[in-house]
């Protein structure tokens, strides 16, 4: 590529624009950039990087592909060196993390107190609220100590004056500069600058042969074997319970459900027995290897934790299964998702256990997550690509996939240094080969600028409404936060219709979520990456995920509790949950759709967001969609409530519906004594798409309750509205 003095420009605009820091000097056709660990000169000959000042590399002219990625690449290795050379820099983050560690510690133990009192104590359902809403009101207090942190830590030592900070999310932290804005005074501690130069510049001059040839054995690494082996007991005592259990509720359950739990007892067996047997082959290597790859060690707690939850969901399903009106559609979704989690959570600890990729001299071993060992000579490799999601592909000459890791992976970096002695080049989009005749990976070229650097080719249409677009966002938060909060108030306090509060509950969410799926090429619902610049981060619209989920929470609370659990409930859930999977499916499938691959790292937030307001939107969907209401009156079969034995109970009442089947309700305590009294009640029904049922319970508006002994009035739930 030829360097022009206008492409010389262009390149200074940039580096002035995504590293505020850095020294720009333009004389002539030459265009120097410099930081306090190395500088780079670029002019018509090509681009000469310097690390302090010995020479670090040299590219022609002719050679460059991209400059700007090779200016990205080198600016940013200077800067993250910089940073571990800043003592103050470091202190400052270390301090401000251990404050937020501290608060995020109280609110868990606040919660978790608040969660049990209200279980133990039977503690009225607003500590429930406070408990679910405390890590919300903690965002403030979490935020001023941070703050108060760093403008005690971040501060120049030369003048004192405050340097730079950068938000957060809901938090701040400090932004890095290598020289102080104020004085202009450097930073980057002398000594500590010395010795990374000498690291970097010399870094293969400095490794030394040992005396005694290395023993290969020393490499071969055992993961977490005692975590996988007590967790395999575990499961195999938890699938010896969950049989016992099994063979002692059959009698109660429909064939179709003993045949999903045997399927399940079956599964949670065959995964204990592959945690405690699958282990890798104890002779692997024959030389030491010139680097080591292999899973890090969260993957085994998070594989613990999945794990678990999984387990929790199969002993739910089972449990409720032998009950009545209990749907078996329902039972199947929570013991798939149960055995799901279960199978993740096994396949996490197995891959922390063996998975590891040895890089010998002219080969590589991979053994997989199951202990299968595989070697592959280096001549047998061709290529390799690099995938959105952070996968290192490896392929043949024949377009074959050998193995695949993860750049997340320990050991990485030595791995990348082997491929690059190999000269095993990364596929580009146009070459990168084929697994099957009917899916090709779309990868990144391996000219893309580092995440977190702007370039002028990513923008789009929407970059050019970015005020008008922020807005918008907080016109429609604004909605969503009033349908979260005042729907149920303004029901029971003034005159607003149920079916208007309804409405403005269920599709608060509506204008939001169509809003993200146009504006997800420029909607950011995650932290911005590790070194994103100040213009990468203007260019995007944060989007609050945590105060939104929380919002979200209360409204999936207040229309499963209060709209769906006591006005309008749905009978025969079945079909409710399946659209309801459905809508879901269909949104976030749009949402992936739209956004761009540097973004998509966000959709899982996404997805966790839509799974509580797909709730309020297809109940509201529900509501709307429902024909003429049906009046009738109310035959009750059978009515539950607390007892002795059982305090807490709920009480429910079953009744006979118009077609013969029944349908158990959820009642108030003042509508079950009116019941009880002999009150009439009347079975006030809708019928909506797909046949889902809409019922509630209440008196006929002629009956006076005076005139019945020993009855309280009702509350406006049951009886008092309509």
């Amino acid at each position: 590529m030829k360097l022009t003095p206008s492409l010389l420009q262009q390149l200074a605009q940039h580096v002035e624009c995504n590293y505020h820091d850095c020294q720009i000097r333009r004389s002539g056709d030459r265009l120097e950039l410099r930081r306090p660990l190395g500088r780079v000169q670029i002019d018509a000959h090509g681009l000469i990087f310097y690390v302090g000042d010995a020479l670090w590399d040299e590219i022609a002219s002719a050679d460059v592909e991209d400059p700007f990625s090779e200016v990205d690449a080198f600016l940013l290795m200077l800067t993250e060196s910089e940073e571990s050379c800043t003592p103050i820099y470091t202190t400052a983050v270390r301090n401000a993390a251990r404050c937020g560690s501290r608060i995020y510690y109280a609110v868990f133990a606040l919660t978790l107190l608040l969660l049990l009192g209200c279980r133990l104590l039977h503690l009225p359902p607003l500590f429930l609220l406070i408990g679910l809403l405390l890590p919300l009101l903690l965002l403030l207090p979490l935020r001023l100590f941070r703050r108060r942190s760093l403008q005690r830590d971040w501060v120049c030592p030369h003048c004192a004056a405050a340097l730079p900070l950068r938000p957060k999310e809901w938090v701040v932290q400090p932004a890095f500069v290598s020289r102080c804005p104020h004085c202009g005074a450097s930073l980057v501690d002398d000594a500590l600058a010395a010795a990374m130069v000498h690291r970097l510049a010399d870094d293969e001059d400095d490794t030394e042969e040992a005396d005694t040839p290395l023993d290969p054995a020393a490499f071969v690494t055992r993961g977490d074997k005692r975590l996988c082996r007590l967790s395999g007991l575990f499961l195999l005592c938890f699938a010896l319970l969950f049989g016992l259990l099994l063979l002692g509720t059959t009698e109660n359950m429909v064939p179709a459900m003993i045949a999903v739990h045997t399927a399940a007892f079956l599964s949670i067996t065959g995964i204990a027995a592959a945690v405690l047997v699958c282990r890798a082959p104890k002779e692997v290597l024959s030389s030491a290897p010139a680097a080591v790859v292999r899973e890090q060690k969260w993957i085994s707690w998070l594989g613990v934790a999945t794990a678990l939850t999984g387990l929790v969901f199969s002993f739910l399903a089972l449990v409720i299964s032998p009950q009545e009106n209990t749907q078996p559609v329902f039972v199947l979704l929570l013991t798939v998702s149960g055995l799901a989690l279960l199978a993740v959570g096994g396949w996490m600890l197995l891959a922390r256990r063996n998975r590891t990729l040895y890089a010998l001299h002219s080969s590589l071993i991979y053994i997989s997550s199951f202990g299968r060992k595989r070697e592959f000579p280096a001549a047998q490799i061709s290529s390799f690509t690099l995938t959105s999601s952070g996968s290192i592909r490896f392929f043949d000459a024949d377009a074959r996939k050998l193995c695949a890791i993860e750049t997340n992976m320990a050991g990485i970096d030595g791995l990348l240094g082997w491929l690059a002695g190999h000269d095993i080049a990364i596929t580009t989009p146009e070459s990168a080969p084929a697994e099957t005749d009917k899916r090709k990976e779309k990868l990144p070229t391996p000219n893309k600028s580092p995440a977190g650097i702007w370039r002028e080719e990513d923008e789009t249409p929407l970059h050019r409404h970015l005020k008008a677009l922020r807005a918008v966002l907080l016109l429609v938060l604004l909605l969503f936060a009033a349908g979260c909060l005042l729907p149920l108030p303004l029901y029971l306090y003034t005159d607003l219709k149920a079916a208007h509060a309804i409405y403005l509950a269920t599709f608060s969410p509506l204008p939001m979520v169509l809003y993200c799926l146009v504006v997800s090429p420029v909607l950011l619902l995650e932290e911005p990456p590790a070194k994103a610049t100040a213009a990468w981060t203007a260019m995007h619209i944060r989007f609050p995920v945590r105060p939104v989920l929380l919002l979200s929470l209360l409204g999936a609370l207040q229309v499963f509790y209060f709209w769906a659990g006591n006005f309008l409930q749905i009978v025969h859930t079945g079909r409710f949950y399946l659209l309801y999977l459905a809508l879901v499916a269909v949104v976030v499938t749009l949402f992936f759709l739209r956004t761009p691959q540097r973004l998509r790292s966000g959709v899982g937030a996404f997805l966790m967001l839509f799974l509580l307001l797909g709730y309020l939107l297809t109940y509201g969907t529900v509501v709307a969609a429902a024909r003429p209401v049906e009046h009738y009156p109310a035959v009750v079969t059978e009515r539950t409530g607390p007892t002795d034995d059982d305090p807490s109970a709920k009480r429910t009442v079953t009744v006979r519906l118009d077609d013969g089947t029944t349908g158990t309700l959820q009642v108030s305590e003042s509508l079950q004594q009116l019941e009880e009294a002999g009150a009439p009640l009347v079975v006030c029904q809708k019928d909506s798409v797909l046949g889902i049922r809409l019922v509630r319970l209440h008196l006929p508006p002629d009956v006076d309750i005076s005139t019945l002994p020993h009855v309280s009035q009702p509350d406006s739930t049951d009886g008092g509205r309509k």
